[in-house]
């Protein structure tokens, strides 16, 4: 099955919604599913980093691919408001 995770905040922010994020996508990765995770933005890291960071972050054995529709934070956010 091809799942997508949606997250409307920073991908990057450590947070208990981004923890159960990644522990949600690992465990449906060790079923046999294919899951990207899909945010607005991300802060702090460089994009195509954004995967490896959410792994070490989270301390996941597995990396999971992440979307970020927007390159970094921006101040008024149509994808964000999108989002709701």
């Amino acid at each position: 099955m091809k799942i997508a995770i949606t997250r409307r905040e920073y991908i990057t922010h450590l947070d208990g919604v981004n923890r159960f994020i990644a522990n949600l996508a690992e465990g449906l990765i060790k079923l046999g599913n294919t899951v990207k995770v899909v945010t607005w933005s991300f802060y702090g890291t460089e994009k195509d980093e954004i995967g490896k960071f959410f792994k070490d972050a989270h301390m996941l054995e597995e990396e999971v691919e992440v979307i970020s529709l927007n390159r970094a934070e921006m101040k008024l956010n149509w994808t964000k408001i999108a989002f709701d």
